[in-house]
């Protein structure tokens, strides 16, 4: 009798070392909607990988707040957009409206003074820009730079 309670004690998983427990195992409910959406956008990942991968997304933009002033009100009109025309990704008439809107956005967001380059120290924007280049080639040259980064994550071309 004894040595049956000594061996349900050993029955199951060997406890981990707290130092190895480097994830936490944890249930989600999601909609089935969302998970099939969730499953259609991860490629080669699973599920679980694209909300950590989004979970960690949220996170940075957090710590950068201070884009979220340009980002919230985006989103909002997007949505907005998105409710009265349609997905802006898809008709060009709802993407119109979305760049007006993004336009008008960036325009009430601008900081008052003249447009100077002043690189920052260590950059590599004196290497790769001139002091007397105008900022919409930067910004040109920045935004296919952004989206060349943004698809290689997303292992698109």
């Amino acid at each position: 009798m004894r040595k049956a309670a000594k061996n349900a004690v050993n029955r199951g998983r060997p406890k981990r070392a707290p130092d190895q427990n480097l994830t936490v195992h944890t249930t989600l409910r999601l909609p089935a909607d969302m998970h099939a959406r969730l499953g259609g956008t991860t490629g080669e990942r699973g599920v679980a990988q694209e909300i950590r991968r989004r979970l960690e997304a949220s996170f940075e933009r957090d710590a950068n707040s201070e884009i979220a002033t340009l980002t919230g009100p985006m989103e909002d009109a997007a949505a907005m957009v998105t409710e009265y025309f349609g997905d802006w990704r898809a008709d060009p008439f709802a993407f119109q409206v979305l760049s007006a809107a993004t336009a008008l956005i960036f325009e009430k967001s601008k900081p008052a003074g003249s447009a100077v380059a002043k690189f920052n120290p260590g950059s590599l924007a004196d290497v790769m820009f001139a002091a007397n280049d105008p900022p919409e080639k930067i910004g040109e040259m920045i935004g296919a730079m952004a989206l060349r980064q943004s698809r290689a994550k997303e292992g698109t071309s």
